[in-house]
C-alpha cells in the first residue's frame, strides 16, 4: 500500500525532505450529509489511519473542515476541486510546513485580491457528468504578484498567459468548459517545471494531481526550480528514478485521497 510506499521511498532518499498534504473530499468526510445511510462510507476513517500509521520522515499537514457548512465555503457546488478560497487556505497551510525545514524561504506571498468573473456561469465535472440543470458556480482566481518565471512541459519551454487571456476576455464560452483546469494550465505534458530566478538555491518535486493548479505557481515562486507530475494521468511515473535524476530537497505528495493514499512506483 502506499504506506509501505512511503517507507521505502523515503529510506532510499536520505537528506530529502518528504512532505504530505492532504485535501478533504466530501466522499471521504464524516460530514457527508448521507453517511448516515451508508455504514461503509469512509467517513474520514482512511485519513484517521494514515495519520495513526504514518511513516518517520513524512511531515503531514490537511485541509479539512469543520463541518458541512464550512465544505461550502471552500469548495464548488458543481465541481470536485476547492474554490480559490480553499486554495488559498491550503497554500497557507502548505507554506507554513515547508517553511519548517526551508531556512531562508522567501516570504509567504500576499493573497487578498479576489478576481471574480462575473459572466462565467462556471458548471464543473459533477454537472458535467450528470448533465443535470445545477445553478453554476462563480469562477475566481487570485490576483498574485509573482517574480518573473519560465515554464517548461516535458522539458521544452512554453507560455503560461491563461491570466492575461481570462483578463481579455478569451475563454471557452461552452456551458460545460472547465474553467479550473483552462486557467491552471489547459496543455496536456508528463512533468511540468517552474523556473524561478530569485536566488534560491533549493528545488522542489510536487506528485499529485489537479488540486494544486491554483496555487502551482505561488508555492514555485519560494523555489528555484519546481517540478510537478500528475498521478491520475501519469500512474506509472517512477520516482525513484526522477529523483536519481533530478535532484531535489523537498518532495511535496498534494492532493486529495486519490494523490495521498494511490500507491505509485
Amino acid at each position: 500500500g502506499k504506506i509501505a510506499f512511503y517507507k521505502k521511498t523515503i529510506s532510499r532518499n536520505p537528506g530529502v525532505n518528504f512532505y504530505a498534504f492532504y485535501i478533504e473530499r466530501i466522499e471521504y468526510s464524516a460530514y457527508h450529509p448521507l453517511n448516515s445511510y451508508f455504514p461503509n462510507a469512509d467517513g474520514g476513517r482512511n485519513f484517521e489511519y494514515f495519520k495513526a500509521n504514518l511513516p518517520a520522515g513524512l511531515t503531514l499537514t490537511s485541509l479539512n473542515f469543520k463541518d458541512f457548512e464550512d465544505y461550502k465555503r471552500n469548495n464548488y457546488r458543481s465541481d470536485h476541486h476547492w474554490n480559490i478560497r480553499g486554495a488559498l487556505a491550503g497554500y497557507d497551510i502548505v507554506y507554513e510546513m515547508l517553511a519548517k525545514g526551508y531556512p531562508g524561504i522567501s516570504p509567504k506571498l500576499e493573497h487578498d485580491r479576489i478576481i471574480t468573473y462575473g459572466d462565467i456561469l462556471f458548471a464543473g465535472s459533477f454537472a458535467g457528468r450528470t448533465l443535470n440543470p445545477v445553478e453554476a458556480d462563480v469562477f475566481e482566481v487570485a490576483d498574485v504578484d509573482l517574480p518573473p518565471y519560465r515554464v517548461f512541459i516535458d522539458g521544452k519551454e512554453v507560455t503560461m498567459d491563461s491570466k492575461e487571456k481570462y483578463a481579455a476576455g478569451k475563454y471557452p464560452r461552452a456551458k460545460y468548459a472547465h474553467h479550473y483546469n483552462y486557467f491552471g494550465t489547459g496543455r496536456p505534458g508528463t512533468v511540468y517545471e517552474y523556473v524561478f530566478e530569485n536566488g534560491s538555491d533549493r528545488d522542489l518535486l510536487i506528485v499529485g494531481n489537479s488540486y494544486k493548479w491554483p496555487i502551482y505557481a505561488m508555492l514555485a515562486s519560494h523555489y528555484h526550480r519546481t517540478y510537478t507530475v500528475n498521478l491520475l494521468e501519469h500512474e506509472n511515473f517512477q520516482l525513484n528514478k526522477f529523483l536519481k535524476e533530478n535532484p531535489v530537497q523537498d518532495v511535496l505528495f498534494f492532493g486529495d485521497p486519490d494523490a495521498v493514499f494511490l500507491p505509485i512506483n
